[in-house]
């Protein structure tokens, strides 16, 4: 997929059985952090490899223009919508609002849940898998860069890595893998390694122009 687009948007005593316990924890440590960094490289290659395989569930990419508009009037006091995407309006709320938010949505409105005040910063698209369209998927994660432009904290996630997740997401929501949790992306600070992929990125034909 190529998209166009122009805009800027602590003291222990000193003894023999102490070194004995600080060398045992320094080892268990040291496991740890392997077993740690197998886990990561584990869940990576399952990503990868299924997403390989079930890449003929989505449809072909096609080069797309962004249209977005920012809601001028937009404050955080008021409950409104943030911009408008092709096909109707983005909601972005605090977890706290959601309800009142979601009782807002008309047909192809989109809420999104501002998570970035936790200690993994992160933005949570709602049913996110029913949303398949490169066109909507790509204005949503403009619209989100904006709203971080807008409103800066330390969520920190690249086009790339977000467009990827949200795919991957859909993927595994079509063939019933932990719908539960597939349904709505996460784009949250600890996934951005995981998705940030080369080769991921050409599986799901992605190609992001600056």
């Amino acid at each position: 997929m190529k998209i166009n687009n122009d805009n800027n948007f602590s003291t222990l005593p000193n003894n023999i059985n102490n070194n004995r316990q600080k060398i045992i924890g320094e080892e268990s440590c040291g496991l740890f952090n392997k077993k740690f960094d197998l886990a990561i490289l584990k869940k990576g290659l399952i990503i990868l490899g299924l997403s390989f395989i079930l890449v003929r569930c989505t449809s072909e990419k096609e080069d797309c223009i962004p249209r977005i508009s920012i809601n001028s009037s937009f404050t955080d006091e008021d409950i409104s919508y943030f911009a408008e995407y092709s096909f109707g309006k983005v909601y972005i709320c605090k977890s706290d609002d959601f309800i009142r938010y979601n009782s807002l949505l008309e047909e192809n409105d989109i809420l999104v849940i501002d998570k970035r005040d936790g200690s993994n910063p992160d933005m949570c698209i709602y049913k996110s898998c029913e949303i398949n369209e490169v066109q909507t998927i790509v204005e949503v994660l403009m619209i989100l860069e904006e709203y971080e432009r807008r409103n800066p904290t330390q969520w920190n996630r690249t086009f790339k890595s977000m467009y990827n997740e949200w795919l991957v997401h859909n993927i595994f929501y079509k063939v019933n893998i932990k719908t539960n949790s597939t349904a709505h992306v996460d784009l949250d600070n600890e996934d951005e390694g995981l998705f940030n992929s080369s080769i991921l990125s050409k599986i799901l034909k992605c190609n992001i122009c600056d």
